[in-house]
């Protein structure tokens, strides 16, 4: 069963470098045998397929996709960094984190050449580490991206996952100032010509699905909360086409553009692979592993994060894995939040990780100096994640 288990997770990190939903389905298989057989297989395809909270969630995620496709190619994207009223120091941390929050494939060399513009005088080993840490720490709060898929797989409310990862979030914009940001000798403030209009814009469109979705599935509590992701996305989708004057041809090359099917292919594959994982074998075997909960949650965490350069996997991994160990009862507000805090600590210094890659290409530095630049925050983030977790969990 170690061996089953090992094989199973190498697969998944190796095989998610390409494509991370192959990787689920392929897992999902290798997983489900001997146990099950393959007519089972199949039924649980079957089942992960005709669950209505699975196909409006994946078709929503496409469409946030979309969003962000439609955002860089409009201006939106560029309308929102050009007029905000913020000095040097808060852009430099909010402007990559603004254009992180959004599932754009290749967002670091989007959010790149605006640090180097901002801080022109800066060390470029400091403006990679600042573009990769900005990018990432808004992640932590945004909603509708790793902390909505993270909330789903674990049976909780999204909503109150993103008020846990505050403490988290405050820790993180810390530690930027006071390790890239603290002694940066820059001018006081930037765009004083700024345009509101121009910043709304982009603004309204980020922020009206979440509101959508938090207020109707409060009010409908007996339908689908996905169906108002749904509709709140898709308001949102509808605000781009119409303040980028956008037709069906331009959304089309944009969903070509931007791969759109993939990541609600991720969805789906998630859920198969949950599935597989609870009726498989393992559930049962990983009950009787002795493990503290704070070095899982905290040390297995951040360690899939680096080895497997994403956030996604390790979850997938962590979340039916610690429920079936511990129980369904056990898996709570805090211990999804330090396990999304975790991983992304981890993947946030990750050298397969493609925002690290390309921001070092861009840089013209090197992954040994942006690593010795950023583990002790990292080390730091996690000793505190690990006190909390023994204190909390």
């Amino acid at each position: 069963m170690y061996f089953h288990l090992f094989i199973s997770i190498i697969l998944l990190i190796v095989v998610s470098r390409k494509n991370l939903w192959v990787a689920l389905l392929l897992v999902s298989f290798v997983i489900s045998f001997p146990k099950l057989s393959i007519y089972q297989v199949f039924s649980l395809f079957v089942t992960t397929l005709s669950n209505p909270s699975v196909i409006l969630l994946a078709i929503s995620v496409g469409i946030i996709s979309i969003i962000g496709g439609g955002m860089d190619k409009t201006g939106l994207m560029d309308d929102l960094v050009n007029n905000l009223k913020l000095n040097i120091k808060l852009s430099l941390i909010s402007l990559p984190g603004m254009i992180g929050m959004l599932p754009i494939p290749g967002g670091a060399i989007l959010s790149a050449p605006i640090v180097n513009k901002l801080g022109p005088n800066i060390q470029n080993e400091t403006k990679a580490a600042i573009n990769i840490w900005g990018r990432h720490g808004f992640k932590l709060i945004y909603p509708l991206d790793i902390i909505l898929l993270a909330a789903v797989m674990a049976g909780l409310n999204t909503y109150i996952v993103t008020l846990y990862m505050f403490p988290y979030f405050f820790l993180t914009l810390q530690l930027i100032y006071f390790f890239f940001l603290r002694t940066l000798q820059v001018d006081c403030i930037k765009n004083k010509s700024a345009q509101s209009k121009k910043l709304l814009r982009p603004l309204t469109v980020l922020i009206v699905a979440p509101i959508v979705h938090v207020i109707f599935s409060n009010i409908y509590t007996a339908l689908y909360p996905e169906f108002f992701l749904l509709i709140g996305v898709s308001i949102s989708l509808i605000l781009v086409c119409y303040f980028g004057n956008l037709g069906i041809i331009q959304i089309g090359k944009i969903v070509l553009e931007m791969k759109s099917w993939n990541y609600s292919l991720i969805i789906i594959a998630i859920f198969y692979f949950l599935n597989s994982f609870k009726a498989s074998e393992f559930p049962g075997f990983i009950s009787t592993l002795v493990l503290s909960k704070p070095i899982f949650v905290i040390g297995l965490g951040a360690f899939l994060g680096f080895v497997t350069g994403r956030v996604n996997v390790p979850l997938s991994i962590l979340i039916p894995i610690y429920i079936s160990k511990y129980g369904t009862d056990s898996m709570n507000y805090i211990v999804l939040s330090s396990m999304i805090f975790s991983s992304i600590m981890g993947y946030i210094i990750s050298p397969i990780h493609p925002c690290v890659s390309v921001t070092l290409e861009y840089f013209k530095t090197s992954y040994g100096i942006f690593f010795r630049q950023t583990l002790l925050p990292v080390i730091i983030a996690l000793s505190v994640g690990l006190i909390s977790s023994y204190i909390f969990i």
